[in-house]
């Protein structure tokens, strides 16, 4: 028994001048385009369930044109987020298991920070586990 999962997003956004959050000497605001994609599988053997799941990110964002005509390059911003899971589980009971699950994520930026000369990276893991019971009535 597996299933199989998948999805997607599309974003185009850009804060109205004037408006709360955005700075008063702001004449076109930054516009973001983001879009994202991800798929998992999940698949049982036995008593063991399994679930391995992927995820895309990618953000790019477009310049700011200040009230005295000057153009910000936001480009540093433009990134990819990459991260990955694994869950794993041992059904001990019908309704009850026992599972653990780890991740991994990296955000990566496009540009060299100039202010820095670095290329900003971010790595993200994490790890987990806990009994579940199922809430499913069965027969």
């Amino acid at each position: 028994m597996g299933a199989a999962t998948a999805g997607g997003g599309f974003s185009l956004t850009r804060a109205v001048a004037g408006t709360s959050g955005v700075a008063n000497n702001v004449a076109i605001a930054t516009q973001m385009i983001s879009g994202s994609g991800n798929v998992g599988i999940t698949r049982q053997f036995g008593k063991f369930n399994i679930g391995v799941t992927g995820a895309v990110d990618r953000s790019v964002y477009g310049a700011t044109t200040l009230t005295g005509g000057t153009v910000i390059d936001n480009s540093e911003q433009n990134a990819w987020a990459l991260n990955a899971g694994l869950r794993v589980g041992f059904q001990i009971t019908p309704i009850f298991e026992v599972f653990g699950r780890a991740g991994v994520g990296r955000d990566v930026f496009d540009l060299l920070v100039l202010s820095t000369w670095f290329q900003a990276r971010c790595n993200d893991y994490c790890a987990g586990g806990r009994g579940h019971r199922a809430l499913e009535r069965y027969s």
